[in-house]
């Protein structure tokens, strides 16, 4: 196995305790790089695993924030899904 492999197989763990599935959206960690320090994370259609954004961190904002990745349409109900995860990591961050 090699060492980046191993990385984000350690990071993964790490994330175990969160809530990453939605009614409509599930969230995966996308690879990184052994030297980030932070993550990114797929957003995921549940039922059809279209990929609808990607978050990751904003040095700018120092904060996590969600990027688009297609043209979609969000019911207040989807972006409350992803600002709850987003929170999550934040919380988590905090840590």
């Amino acid at each position: 196995m090699t060492k980046e492999k191993e990385y984000i197989i350690g990071q993964t763990q790490k994330f175990e305790s969160m809530k990453t599935e939605y009614e409509y959206l599930i969230f995966k960690q996308a690879p990184v790089k052994p030297n980030w320090t932070t993550t990114q994370w797929y957003c995921l259609n549940k039922k059809s695993s279209i990929l609808l954004g990607l978050i990751k961190w904003e040095s700018s904002w120092r904060q996590y924030c969600y990027y688009p990745q297609c043209d979609a349409v969000y019911s207040a109900g989807c972006l409350n899904d992803i600002s709850d995860f987003i929170k999550q990591l934040m919380n988590d961050r905090k840590k």
